[in-house]
């Protein structure tokens, strides 16, 4: 078992998936695991994962893939949301005001 898939199996401690099965939805690989879409999959680790070990597992590419405001709208967390608007703006090369 590499570390991705311990931190990724962590986050789902709680149901039987396989690391092997969550890093296929992660990548796109399949795209249902039981209830569980990719949007949901990646919701749960935005919302449990810290954000180095999240950014570790979810390359740049395909992190600007799922950065939408689709994805975005399900996350209760509003301080999780604004930072995640951030990346998405530099991910997508626009201006980022620095202003609190």
């Amino acid at each position: 078992m590499t570390t991705k898939s311990k931190k990724i199996s962590s986050v789902f401690w709680d149901y039987d998936f396989s690391e092997e099965e969550l890093i296929d939805l992660l990548y796109g690989k399949i795209t249902r695991l039981g209830f569980l879409d990719r949007e949901k999959l990646i919701i749960r680790m935005i919302t449990y994962l810290n954000w180095y070990d999240f950014i570790k597992l979810v390359p740049v590419n395909l992190l600007t893939q799922i950065l939408n405001e689709k994805l975005l709208e399900n996350i209760s967390d509003e301080k999780i949301v604004k930072g995640l608007k951030v990346v998405k703006r530099l991910l997508q090369q626009e201006s980022v005001s620095t202003a609190r």
